[in-house]
C-alpha cells in the first residue's frame, strides 16, 4: 500500500511545472516559530490530540489574527497576522490536566461538548483572546516558550 504524505499531497493540488519553472525567490519563507510576546492576543485556536515522548497530550495550536495588548511595548513587537504558537497539555499529569481546566474551563458549555473528546474536536479553527505569558525551558534557560494563562472565545 502506498501511502502519502502531506508534502505529496500538497502537490498533488499545485502544478508541478509551475513550481519547477519558478525561482527559488519565489518560494516562501520558512515561518518562524517565536513565542508570543507576554501580552493578550486574538488567535485561531484549535486542539489535538498528540504523542510526545510515549506521553499523551493535548496540543492547543494558534494562529495569530492581532495583538491586542503588550506587557512591554517597548521590547515587544505585535504579531504578525498568522504567526504560529503552540502549547502542549500532558493528560498524563495532574500538573497539565489542572493547567487544562484552568484555560479551557469556561469553553465547554459554548462550543457544546459533555466530554473533554467532544472538547476536543470541537475546538477547531476557534475565534479566541488568550493571554499569554513566557515559561522558561528547564534544560535551557535561555530557551523561551508561550504559556497560555487565559483564553475566552469571542464567537
Amino acid at each position: 500500500m502506498n501511502e502519502k504524505t502531506a508534502d505529496t499531497d500538497m502537490l498533488d493540488n499545485m502544478d508541478l511545472d509551475d513550481l519547477l519553472d519558478s525561482s527559488i525567490d519565489d518560494f516562501e519563507d520558512l515561518p518562524d516559530f517565536e513565542p508570543y510576546p507576554v501580552g493578550t492576543h486574538r488567535v485561531y485556536g484549535t486542539l489535538s490530540l498528540k504523542e510526545v515522548n510515549d506521553k499523551v497530550n493535548v496540543e492547543f495550536s494558534m494562529k495569530a489574527i492581532e495583538t491586542l495588548e503588550l506587557k512591554d511595548k517597548v521590547k515587544d513587537q505585535p504579531l504578525a497576522e498568522g504567526a504560529p504558537a503552540s502549547v502542549l497539555f500532558n493528560f498524563g499529569s495532574e500538573w497539565g490536566r489542572g493547567a487544562f481546566k484552568k484555560v479551557f474551563a469556561g469553553t465547554a458549555e459554548k462550543l457544546g461538548a459533555t466530554s473533554n473528546r467532544q472538547l476536543i474536536e470541537n475546538f477547531q479553527e476557534v475565534d479566541c483572546v488568550v493571554v499569554t505569558k513566557l515559561r522558561t525551558s528547564k534544560d535551557d534557560k535561555d530557551k523561551k516558550y508561550t504559556n497560555v494563562v487565559e483564553l475566552v472565545i469571542t464567537e
